[in-house]
């Protein structure tokens, strides 16, 4: 207990690091992914209804299983970060609200598509609350409130930007291709997020090292917090301990 207090007021006290940085950057990538995902089936409605002949006021059970997938998940799926940790849970729902766009591509009724954007949502719901979550554990507490509201944000960035990408895509190449492409953006998140990076297993010693390694006298203080490994440096390459290691405060008795 004592050695996270320590490291919260280690990174209270110092100015906001490089790596800290990166963690919030992958933090509002994920939400930008998620305006991207979530808004693009309401670009793509008016040429899908075109598509298959129908109304485009018969597409809001599409929009409805999306949101339901999602409440799903932020109920049911995204918890197990607790337990499983949040580069597991965070990578499948990429993976799964990404590779969910590729059948909506292909499909050919409104039923198939629904199912598709329930299976998104599944995805979205583990994913986000994790993102944002990780977005604010990282920032000191002076900056805590800034870190949410510019993680908020990034939802929004993202609708601005597929909207822009709907108005030149959508005439040319139809609605199913809008879909597709917001599925790529956050697989494309996903490889620049966990490629490279160390598993859990790799930046957190074992018990057995950590007890060889365990100061003999109580003036030596500054390897205690190194031997908690928060969650989500496993998604980085460099650990929080390892930045937090070199500040001049942690060197104070």
């Amino acid at each position: 207990m004592s050695s996270s207090v320590r490291i919260t007021e280690i990174v209270d006290k110092v100015p906001v690091s490089n790596f800290q940085r990166r963690a919030i950057a992958i933090c509002l990538a994920l939400a930008f992914a998620d305006g991207i995902n979530v808004l693009s089936i309401g670009y793509a409605i008016p040429s899908l209804a075109d598509s298959y002949g129908v109304a485009a006021a018969d597409f809001s059970i599409v929009v409805m299983a999306a949101l339901i997938g999602e409440i799903l998940s932020n109920f049911l799926i995204a918890p197990l970060a607790d337990r499983y940790g949040r580069k597991r849970i965070m990578g499948l729902g990429i993976v799964v609200f990404g590779l969910a766009a590729i059948p909506s591509f292909f499909a050919s009724s409104i039923l198939a598509l629904a199912a598709c954007r329930f299976v998104a949502g599944i995805g979205i719901g583990a994913a986000v609350p994790n993102g944002f979550a990780l977005g604010n554990e990282y920032p000191p507490t002076r900056l805590k409130a800034t870190t949410v509201t510019v993680l908020s944000s990034g939802t929004a960035v993202g609708g601005l930007v597929v909207g822009l990408i709907a108005s030149r895509l959508v005439p040319l190449h139809g609605g199913e291709t809008l879909l597709l492409v917001a599925g790529v953006i956050p697989l494309v998140i996903l490889v620049a997020t966990c490629g490279g990076s160390p598993s859990r297993s790799s930046t957190s010693p074992s018990p057995a090292t950590r007890r060889r390694s365990r100061p003999s006298s109580t003036g030596s203080r500054s390897a205690r917090p190194t031997a908690r490994t928060p969650s989500i440096s496993c998604l980085f390459s460099r650990p929080v301990h390892a930045s937090l290691r070199s500040s001049p405060t942690e060197e104070q008795p």
